[in-house]
């Protein structure tokens, strides 16, 4: 069963299995979590994977609307253009990242899906500290010229654009093998991004972002967290009329795992927005 941003259940758990924390912040503060610091001590402070998890810097594209925005217009799927996607995997000591499901965005329906996960496995390398990070996107962007009819006109309208999306997402972690765990961090972040471009001045007019972080601390057994979101994603902008500009709208999936320890003790976190009811879906972009 999922939660709501008003009630949250979860489904019948194993023996083994325990809930794991569950955090939704503002993306306008930085956070400073024991996630944060041991990315940056594992991969160096400049590393360009705990760069991109902080910022959540995850999409680029460009695609058509069929419409010129500015008089209350709505896009909706099926989306025209193209749809971009990427993935970033980063490892240190015994560990692994992957996706078993590519990020994906499909015009026709607006739908997001991905399956991030990363393995990281206690060793005799790097003082027996393991790591491994997987990040995922996809989504759209368009181009339009901006009709202002009414308002400032040339001097700049103060335009709030919206993307509607629904999120429903599973993030789980498995601990299993021999050996000692002196210490297991899985974390696992879903974002979303909206990007307003000024193409005739060469600008980003604004930017807006969410995001909700599931972390996870453990030594043994299996946790698990489902979550359902639907977020209206809005920014506030001064666009002038005649303009040029890109409109892009994101969806990112971040994983990050690490041990520190003795033996083979494996820990193994999923993100999966991919099966079982599990994606993102785009519902409409309110310009």
């Amino acid at each position: 069963m999922r939660d709501d941003p008003e009630r949250r259940t979860t489904r019948a758990a194993h023996p083994n299995t325990t809930r794991g924390s569950d955090r939704a912040r503002d993306p306008g503060c930085t956070r400073s979590s024991p996630s944060a610091r041991s990315r940056a001590r594992a991969l160096g402070a400049s590393g360009a994977l705990a760069a991109t998890a902080l910022a959540l810097l995850v999409l680029a594209g460009s695609v058509s609307a069929s419409a010129a925005p500015g008089a209350g217009v709505t896009v909706v799927a099926p989306y025209s253009g193209t749809a971009v996607h990427s993935e970033s995997h980063s490892a240190l000591g015994c560990a692994s990242a992957s996706a078993p499901n590519a990020p994906r965005f499909v015009l026709k329906t607006g739908v997001a899906t991905m399956t991030e996960q990363g393995t990281a496995t206690t060793c005799a390398k790097d003082n027996g500290t393991s790591l491994a990070s997987a990040d995922g996107t996809a989504g759209l962007s368009f181009v339009e010229p901006w009709n202002v009819s009414t308002g400032n006109g040339s001097n700049g309208s103060s335009s709030a654009l919206v993307a509607h999306w629904t999120i429903d997402w599973t993030s789980s972690v498995t601990v299993s093998g021999n050996g000692t765990l002196r210490y297991a961090l899985a974390d696992t972040l879903v974002g979303l991004r909206i990007t307003v471009v000024d193409l005739t001045a060469n600008r980003t007019v604004g930017t807006a972002s969410w995001y909700h972080d599931v972390q996870f601390n453990l030594t043994h057994g299996s946790q698990y967290r489902n979550v359902s979101r639907q977020v209206a994603l809005a920014l506030n902008a001064k666009l002038l009329s005649g303009h040029l500009y890109e409109i892009t709208t994101e969806i990112s999936g971040i994983v990050t795992t690490e041990v520190q320890g003795s033996g083979a003790r494996t820990v193994t976190t999923t993100l999966n927005l991919a099966t079982l009811g599990d994606r993102g879906v785009l519902e409409s972009i309110d310009l």
